[in-house]
């Protein structure tokens, strides 16, 4: 009988974890690209932007993901709300899974300090704060942590910058990331191509105007800034960041050499 009784609740306890409230974890939600923590300088999420909620239990065991537009604001059970000034959003969910949930902010968002909770299977979250701004552009990188070496390419083939694949003076090159800035349209939609403020790019010492910086034409939320790089500049960990409405995000790496496709200062460049 005891025996029984153990299998017993040891069903009961697998049955309640799986309908266990979801959590989010303590500043985890963050811009999906520059992974800034709540609190600190340039971690608040743009309207328009794509984010990253970081918990327990607030998606499935295995991963589900956005199929073709529009995208949805529920996925596999999970839905994120977010409310700043009494007015509530629903964002759209590109990706759940039981310990992250990757989203796309509405433009409509308004700006202010807010909370944001995750439902997944019809239980809720506490409320996490977080601050809407306007912008706070994040730059991709390839740890996908948000340092390290970005995700750049060269604006003819979309070769992706390394230490083996370097740029050069005067290349138009493209940095990918996230938080420009809202949109006028839908969300959810292909996004309309245009520029969104006027971001300064910060090059090793150099800043610049880019040439473009606005949505990617083939999905939302995903920024595009292209630019220059700028005579001068050399190396194999040269370090860029993109400035929007006087707020800098995070400061990932690329290789730039004078010529040929490695850069001097590494290894493979003697």
């Amino acid at each position: 009988m005891a025996r029984r009784s153990t299998h017993f609740i040891f069903a009961f306890l697998i049955a309640s974890c799986a309908f266990a409230q979801p959590s989010i974890y303590s500043t985890e939600v963050v811009n999906s690209a520059s992974f800034l923590v709540q609190g600190q300088p340039g971690s608040g999420i743009a309207q328009g932007s794509i984010f990253t909620i970081f918990g327990t239990g607030v998606g499935p065991n295995t991963m589900v993901q956005a199929g073709p537009l529009p995208l949805k604001t529920s996925l596999g059970g999970t839905s994120v709300t977010v409310t700043v000034g009494g007015q509530t959003v629903k964002a759209y969910i590109l990706a759940a899974l039981s310990y992250q949930v990757n989203a796309l902010l509405p433009s409509s968002t308004p700006i202010g300090s807010g909370t944001v909770t995750v439902t997944y299977n019809n239980q809720t979250s506490q409320p996490e704060p977080v601050q809407i701004v306007s912008a706070a552009f994040g730059t991709y990188t390839f740890n996908s942590n948000g340092f390290g070496q970005a995700i750049a390419t060269d604006n003819v083939n979309y070769q992706v910058n390394s230490i083996i694949r370097t740029f050069h003076p005067g290349d138009w090159v493209i940095l990918w990331g996230t938080g420009l800035g809202a949109i006028n349209g839908d969300d959810s939609i292909q996004p309309p191509v245009g520029n969104l403020g006027s971001p300064t790019v910060h090059v090793g010492n150099a800043s610049l105007t880019p040439y473009y910086a606005g949505r990617s034409a083939d999905f939302p939320g995903l920024d595009q800034i292209a630019f220059q790089i700028p005579s001068g500049i050399q190396g194999c960990y040269v370090p860029v960041a993109v400035e929007a409405n006087g707020v800098v995000g995070n400061s990932p790496l690329i290789a730039v050499s004078a010529s040929g496709q490695t850069c001097s200062d590494s290894l493979l460049g003697q």
